[in-house]
């Protein structure tokens, strides 16, 4: 079953790009939401017409409820039809090209990979990443990233989190992380608390990037900016 999601995006790149690299096919095949997943049936109707994504109007026409637009018309939205996720996409008036928005999702769902792979391997405890697949419409292949809800609390209780409730050992993994160049190290936006009690890397657009230590000083206490100049200087036990 899974193979029919994949071959759906398979055709969508030959469309755009005929000689599409083989990396990019195997990415796609690790990332495809599968054919037989609880929420494809669902998501299939959701996306039935061409003009879902033609404009914001439709979009939310058809129930869907916006968190987030950015200027690059990347969409975060959620649905009542599919409680626990939501959904990030880019409408028809992107300015990027349709290879440009998948290479996007598709990099998300790999520095996810990343994150979760060290989770995995180091036993943090206190971070967590989520989970995320690229769906392709049935009416234009589109493709639309579906990511697990992390159930974030607010702006303001994930500031306080930082500046109030961390520990040494939470700073040793943050650490962990993004001395890898896994997560983005702007706090408390794009790794805020959730309501499990542990902090969430929502931000995966880059699999890889340069560690920004300086950014998260600002964000936590005195004393515990002490330890983390600490880390950055002798690094982490983990």
């Amino acid at each position: 079953m899974r193979g029919l999601a994949v071959l759906c995006i398979v055709f969508f790149i030959h469309s755009i790009q005929a000689d599409t690299n083989v990396d990019k096919y195997e990415s796609l095949y690790q990332y495809a939401l599968y054919s037989d997943h609880p929420l494809r049936s669902k998501l299939d109707s959701l996306f039935s017409s061409s003009t879902t994504l033609q404009t914001q109007k439709n979009f939310e026409k058809k129930g869907f409820v916006i968190l987030h637009y950015r200027p690059s018309t990347l969409i975060i939205a959620k649905h009542a039809a599919l409680p626990g996720y939501l959904i990030k996409v880019y409408l028809e008036s992107s300015t990027r090209s349709k290879e440009e928005n998948l290479e996007n999702l598709v990099n998300r769902c790999r520095g996810a990979e990343n994150i979760r792979n060290l989770i995995r391997q180091e036993s943090l405890r206190y971070f967590t990443v989520p989970d995320k697949w690229i769906y392709t419409t049935p009416i234009g292949d589109v493709p639309v990233l579906l990511v697990t809800d992390m159930d974030i609390v607010s702006k303001e209780q994930s500031k306080q989190a930082w500046k109030n409730l961390i520990t040494k050992r939470q700073l040793e993994e943050l650490y962990c992380i993004i001395s890898h160049g896994y997560a983005s190290s702007c706090l408390p936006a794009n790794i805020p608390h959730t309501r499990s009690g542990k902090f969430s890397c929502i931000d995966t657009e880059q699999p890889q990037r340069e560690p920004r230590y300086e950014n998260v000083k600002a964000h936590i206490s005195k004393k515990m900016g002490i330890y983390w100049n600490d880390l950055v200087n002798i690094g982490s036990n983990l």
